[in-house]
Formats: structure tokens, sequence, C-alpha cells
């Protein structure tokens, strides 16, 4: 945030939002890094299921009747990507109790220093083989948890040409099975957009089809029962 109004780098193509800015000030001010003295540029919002809320109240703000367009994306990895990130979850977890788990430590023994208390050898010796053991515990629960995710890390998302690395381009060049498209982010939200507004307009047809279809089913509906009326 004091980079986004402190700061002006030129050439600034994309801005993502990793979090939903709690304020429209903060979306504003970051978005703004992006499309300066006349430049186009893009800014993206990545949003977690726990922040729309924070999502809707930034759209109101910004008095948006509609959603903000959807960014295209791939979606046919996401069940691959799924695994990694709760792996990383977790372990970021277990690393955020470990250190906690430090701080507390810490304190209650400089808690004990400074009001000076006694506390005997046996007591002091069993209540720091109980930490030890816990500490030992969670330790390799975290490097557990680590190797899992290093070799989830290992596999390779791609299936199709597979590489043996664990990123793309870690050997210096961009693998050629992987697709190579000039289309910038831009132009490709602009398509997605345009798809959108055109998937719309073929619904309402549908809709308008049906409707038109609906009136004159009760129009033949009503001409038969005027027949049969005037038959009897």
């Amino acid at each position: 945030d004091v980079a986004a109004r402190g700061l002006d780098i030129p050439n600034i193509q994309h801005v993502l939002h990793y979090q939903v800015p709690r304020t429209s000030e903060s979306y504003i001010h970051r978005s703004g890094r992006t499309a300066r003295a006349s430049n186009v540029g893009l800014s993206v919002l990545l949003i977690d299921p726990s922040e729309l809320h924070l999502y809707k109240r930034l759209r109101a703000t910004l008095a948006r009747n509609t959603d903000m367009p959807i960014f295209p994306v791939d979606e046919s990895r996401f069940s691959l990507v799924i695994k990694r990130m709760d792996c990383a979850q977790k372990l970021d977890k277990l690393m955020l109790q470990a250190r906690r788990k430090k701080v507390d430590d810490t304190w209650m023994q400089k808690t004990a220093e400074e009001a000076e208390l006694v506390i005997s050898e046996e007591e002091d010796e069993d209540f720091t083989t109980e930490k030890k053991r816990e500490n030992k515990a969670l330790n390799q629960e975290i490097e557990a948890k680590r190797q899992e995710l290093n070799a989830l890390l290992r596999r390779p998302l791609m299936t199709a040409g597979r590489f043996e690395t664990r990123y793309p381009t870690q050997s210096g060049t961009l693998p050629t099975f992987l697709p190579v498209t000039h289309t910038t982010a831009i132009s490709a939200l602009n398509s997605n957009i345009e798809e959108q507004t055109r998937l719309k307009k073929e619904l309402v047809k549908m809709n308008n089809k049906k409707n038109v279809k609906k009136k004159i089913q009760k129009n033949k509906t009503k001409k038969k029962q005027k027949k049969a009326k005037t038959s009897e």
C-alpha cells in the first residue's frame, strides 16, 4: 500500500491483487500503478471465497451495479493445483503453530525469571522434557508435510510432452510443446468479454423465441376453446 501511493514505476502492464483491498482507496491507488500516461493496463483481483463480502463491498463503494469482467483462465489444471495449495496451507499452519509455541515458551520462561519464581530442578526437568517432546512431534509433522509438498511440486502439471524439471522454464528455455501465443492479457480479457456478451445475446434470443412460441400456443388454445363454445 505504501508503494502504491508513493512510487511511480513506468511501463507497469498488470497489477495483481493477491488479496481483495479492504478499502476502495487502496484498490484505486494499487490499480493506479498501471495504465498511466495514456497507456493501457490491467488490474486483476484474485478473490478467495472468504473475501467475497469484501469484493461486494468494494463494488458497492465504486458504484458498480454489475460484476467486474472475469479474466479467462485455464480451469483444466485446477484439480492438480488444489492438492498443492491444500498441502502448502497445512504446512503454513503448522509452521505458524511452531512459531507461536516458541514465542509462548520464551514468554513463560522470561516471565518466571522476572517474577523471580523458584522452580525446583525436578519440576523444571519435567517441564523441559514435555516441551521437548511436543516440539519434536511438531517438527516431525512439519518435516513430513514439507516432504509431501516437495513431492507434489516435483510432479509436472503438464501431461502431454512431460517435462522432468520442477518448472517449465527451469532449463532456460520454454518447452516447444507448450502453446505459444502472442495474445496480450488485455486482448484476452476483451475477447472473453465479447464472448460473454455474445452468449448473453444468444440466450436473450432463445428466451424470446420460447416466449413467442408460448404466445402462439396460448392463442391456438384460445381459438380451439372459442370453436368448441361456438359448436355447442
